[in-house]
This record gives structure tokens, sequence and C-alpha cells, in this order.
């Protein structure tokens, strides 16, 4: 009879203990799309700049790759120069 209980346990735990592909790979999708600014404004690749970046910061609404951006010290300052260059406003988080 304790069998079936410590099964459900066990697999409560299991399941807890692998994070949800999503939010693990959140920062990273980000972190690849900021990158990929950065790169082209260094090159000085402005119309792609501008076409692939700058517009969607441009766009109203929620911006949660730049939130989760704020939250990380390494790539706050790297966000704020791209704000800065697009002339996009600082997103409330």
């Amino acid at each position: 009879m304790k069998t079936i209980p410590l099964m459900f346990i066990a697999l409560i735990i299991l399941s807890i203990s692998f994070p949800a592909p999503i939010k693990a790979q959140g920062i990273v999708g980000c972190d690849a799309e900021l990158d990929k600014c950065e790169v082209m404004r260094n090159n000085q690749q402005w119309g792609l700049v501008y076409n692939t970046c700058c517009k969607k910061l441009k766009k109203p609404g929620p911006q949660p790759c730049m939130c989760l951006f704020f939250k990380y010290p390494a790539l706050k300052e790297t966000a704020l120069s791209l704000l800065r260059f697009c002339q996009a406003p600082i997103p409330k988080c």
C-alpha cells in the first residue's frame, strides 16, 4: 500500500527538478538577439540595425527581453546603449 504514494511523491520530485524549457531558454534567446543587434551596430550596418532591432524596440507594448536585460547588470548597459541609439523609450518593467 505504501508503494503507490511513494512512487507518486518520487514522480512529483522528478518533475519539479527539471525546469520548464521556455523559462530556461528565455534569457538565451534575448541575449542572442541583443548580441546580433550589437554586432550589426559595431559593423556600422545602420539599415539592418534599424530594420531588425529598432523597429522591435519602438513597438508599443511590453518588451519582455528588455525587462530581462535590466535584471542582469552585464546586459543592462548594452541594452540601454541600444535603446539610446534607436531613440526608443525605456520600457516600464
